[in-house]
């Protein structure tokens, strides 16, 4: 008998790529599929429990049941297209609490400082030595590709414009004693307390972490104790296991861990740890609705705190908010528009001096061609954008 076709997707072996209609929905357990006969048992698996739970075939129907009540669910869902109520954020309006919380009070002391600047003068002839020294190589090259691809994928803009990226782990300004101008770096810290950064860096996506799946396992399966298993640590715990822990760690490494993104993607209750380490979306969180905070004397009374049913709901709705922060702001296409508003932002404090002052460097990518541009025509930064994905295609292809 022929299955119904989203029956026949979820069965499809982790090896092979489900028709592409029906890439969103996939399911995972722990049954052997390295064989033909491990396969028809994942077949009968799933079609058995999804005519059991009665559940509708399509991803924004199981969406709608995030916590999967009254169903036996072995496997967890893994969506990887946003469902209804999870879609990115797109608008400005969308946009502004989070800019506000992070981006704008990265570039508040900023502001006063490009403005005294005689001209932009001086800010400038700081750019233009920036603009001389080329350096992170691979790296750099990298992410600049990963963010034109965005760009271009999303149908984003971005300003004409030079600006400094530290891709190291610690933040630029705090070896340096201060910057003069912005530098973006992917961490840095931040007083809670007094609600000020101690670092003047301006905070980055880390383009490398792609946080594109949304994880969903029943709420009363799920083990009710806390997990941490960084990536370090063997034997490795995916994210589809995870999933099936009521709360999920996160703890820092020698600066914060791209592990918080990751596990905000799932239906878990994620604990954070009391740190002065952040990203760039870290002040949008807040204890008690994004996330639990601990610290080593509180984590474990909090968690016992939390042992009683009839705190049940709270901690459901913790792990919900959390779930569609993730899904609105931290995906690839959010870090691809907190990137371009950062730039414009960053761009603007020079107000229209900057523009001309970038066309006016020397060495710029022609347009037409990764070489230098000698034409005396500066392209814009949408045609820097395609000159950047033109060059990254003619070196793959020289790779193969």
């Amino acid at each position: 008998m022929a299955l119904p076709p989203v029956l026949q997707l979820v069965a499809y072996p982790p090896y092979l790529s489900p028709p592409a209609p029906f890439k969103g929905l996939t399911a995972r357990g722990p049954i052997s599929d390295s064989n033909l006969m491990g396969s028809a048992l994942v077949v009968l698996s799933i079609v058995a429990v999804l005519l059991h739970c009665g559940l509708a075939q399509t991803p924004s129907a199981l969406a709608g049941l995030p916590f999967l009540d009254g169903h036996t669910v072995e496997d967890v869902i893994v969506l990887t297209t946003p469902p209804p109520g999870y879609e990115p954020a797109t608008t400005d309006a969308e946009w502004e609490p989070v800019l506000r919380a992070n981006l704008y009070d990265d570039l508040a002391k900023y502001r006063a400082k490009v403005a005294k600047a005689s001209g932009c003068g001086v800010s400038h002839h700081v750019l233009a030595s920036l603009a001389g020294k080329p350096s992170g190589g691979v790296q750099i090259q990298r992410i600049c590709r990963m963010l034109a691809g965005s760009v271009q994928l999303y149908g984003l803009h971005l300003p004409d414009t030079i600006f400094e990226l530290n891709v190291f782990d610690e933040p630029t300004c705090r070896l340096t004693r201060g910057c003069r101008l912005p530098v973006f770096s992917m961490h840095k810290r931040y007083n809670f307390t007094t609600n000020r950064s101690m670092d003047s860096d301006v905070l980055f996506p880390h383009l490398a972490h792609p946080f594109d799946r949304l994880l969903f396992y029943p709420w009363a399966a799920k083990d009710k104790h806390a997990i941490l298993r960084a990536s370090m640590q063997r034997p490795y715990m995916g994210m589809t296991k995870h999933a099936k822990w009521r709360y999920l760690v996160n703890a820092d490494g020698h600066v914060s861990a791209s592990r918080l993104g990751y596990i905000m993607q799932t239906n878990s209750v994620v604990l954070r740890q009391q740190s002065l380490w952040i990203e760039y979306y870290y002040r949008s969180l807040r204890h008690g609705e994004h996330v639990l905070e601990y610290n080593e004397k509180t984590i474990l009374p909090m968690l016992k705190s939390y042992d009683d049913p009839t705190r049940d709901a709270e901690l459901r709705r913790i792990a919900n908010t959390s779930q569609h922060f993730c899904a609105r702001y931290l995906t690839p296409e959010g870090k691809a528009r907190y990137a371009a508003y950062a730039l414009h932002a960053y761009a603007e404090l020079f107000s229209a001096a900057l523009p001309a002052f970038v066309r006016g460097l020397p060495g710029l990518l022609d347009s037409r061609s990764s070489e230098p541009n000698t034409t005396g025509t500066v392209p814009s930064g949408d045609e820097l954008v395609r000159a950047l994905l033109k060059a990254g295609e003619a070196e793959e292809a020289g790779a193969v």
